[in-house]
């Protein structure tokens, strides 16, 4: 028996290097026009390409023909090689490149007729080509661009520099106050990108923009930089924000440090300002565990905002068991952030620990069909058992043969089943477990702990 299964194991393993002796050639011919492309090499790319026509990347090869000369390749060109390879990967990589030139050359009426060809779900197209779109649709004249661009300053803070004109039309528009402008540039410094919040800030008038190197010595040294700060650094907004900015980041690495700093100069703030310094020391305390943070993230107020800092003050009241509070906080949330799982169930034990039970159910329900961790735990909740998700329809002949097309996976080319290497002789079916220990000896599988499922209730 176990020389049988050496056999059909060893005949399975001919089988598969045939066929990879076979395109091993062809395979480093590609992997080499690739290595041309990427170096810009036309000639070196030519001579590895040749022979490739029949390779099953050949669209990859075209790709890379049209790319290396792109802005110099005929409309004509670019829409037949989209039209042959539609709906695949590499149709819209060309796609999105032929947007960046045509942006590139201002040709607005070109860029909004093949924008409208690029798919806007899954995935989303990429930051700087929604930029790019909004900017054609203003050369339209299209109001409505501005709408769409005042909800992209709010939550694209790390933008690409393809998003620069288009705020500054908002800008210009009238569409952006100094509060806008000041928020962004403290979502960029959380983030800790200062040339992003820079370049965000100097849409400002010059006396009101930092100075010098200022935003890059907050975040290498902020201790230091607030030491250095003048008695009356509070009477400009400037100084102001950049104050807080220090005191975000000093939080980010002790938020007891940084509440003892605040201390110190609270009283020259207003009562948001000192709200959105408390919102740091909440949101980078919980990060740290410190039993202070849901203190912090009360004094916050209103000034909480953003889905990392809301979060992170929900799981210090939860860590704390302060249920009044956490179910406050789940209420104030940006609906995107409350509309998570683990937030809807937190969001019912929340209402139930506080007598609101009826309420609770109602949380519970809109999560408890669904095929996750938190679905299991609220259908526990209500006491009934939870449904497994109904079975997947299996594919049609149509979609395995596109399955196939789009694969390369060509009849000759199919890997053998199970049972054309190992046989189908009836006496394999009278193995005992004898038989299966010796053939997983052989094969010495080794095995994997990923297979316990280790989640944690706490989100």
């Amino acid at each position: 028996m176990q020389f049988r299964l050496r056999a059909a194991f060893v005949g399975a393993c001919l089988l598969l290097s045939q066929a990879a002796l076979a395109g091993s050639a062809a395979d480093a011919a590609f992997l080499a026009a690739r290595d041309a492309f990427a170096a810009g090499n036309r000639q070196a790319f030519e001579r590895s390409a040749a022979g490739l026509q029949a390779h099953v990347l050949a669209p990859y090869i075209d790709y890379y023909r049209l790319r290396l000369d792109l802005d110099r390749a005929s409309p004509d060109a670019v829409a037949t090689f989209l039209e042959r390879n539609a709906d695949t990967v590499v149709a819209q990589r060309l796609r999105a490149d032929w947007l960046r030139l045509l942006a590139k050359n201002e040709q607005w009426a070109d860029y909004r007729a093949e924008y409208a060809r690029l798919p806007q779900t899954s995935p989303v197209p990429e930051a700087d080509l929604r930029c790019f779109a909004l900017r054609a649709r203003l050369d339209a004249a299209d109001a409505a661009a501005l709408d769409e661009a005042k909800q992209l300053w709010s939550t694209l803070d790390d933008a690409p520099g393809a998003c620069t004109p288009l705020f500054t039309a908002l800008f210009d528009a009238g569409r952006l106050s100094d509060d806008d402008i000041w928020a962004r540039a403290r979502r960029q410094m959380e983030l800790r990108r200062p040339g992003q919040a820079r370049t965000t800030l100097a849409l400002l008038p010059a006396s009101a923009q930092p100075s010098g190197n200022a935003l890059e010595d907050i975040i290498t040294n902020p201790a230091r930089w607030l030491d250095r700060q003048p008695t009356n650094f509070s009477i400009t907004r400037r100084g102001r924000e950049l104050a807080l900015m220090a005191i975000a980041q000093r939080a980010r690495v002790d938020a007891r440090t940084a509440e003892r700093s605040l201390e110190v100069i609270a009283h020259r703030f207003s009562p948001e300002e000192r709200g959105y310094a408390f919102s740091q020391l909440g949101w980078q305390g919980g990060q740290q565990l410190d039993a202070r943070a849901v203190q912090w993230c009360r004094s916050a107020d209103d000034a909480l905002a953003g889905d990392e800092a809301f979060a992170w003050c929900a799981r210090s009241a939860l860590r704390a068991g302060n249920w009044r509070f956490l179910r406050d906080l789940i209420e104030r949330m940006p609906e995107a952030l409350a509309s998570r799982p683990e937030w809807i169930y937190w969001g019912g034990r929340a209402r139930s620990a506080t007598g609101h039970v009826d309420q609770a159910h109602a949380q519970y329900r809109r999560i408890s069909d669904e095929p996750s961790f938190y679905g299991l735990l609220a259908s526990e909740e209500l006491g009934q058992p939870h449904r497994l998700p109904p079975q997947a329809a299996p594919p049609t002949a149509d979609e395995m043969r596109r399955a196939e097309q789009s694969l390369g996976m060509a009849p000759e080319a199919r890997i053998p089943s199970g049972l054309e290497v190992f046989g189908d002789e009836q006496e394999d079916d009278k193995r005992g477990p004898a038989d299966f220990s010796d053939a997983d000896s052989f094969f010495n599988l080794p095995q994997s702990d990923d297979d316990e499922d280790d989640e944690d209730d706490l989100p």
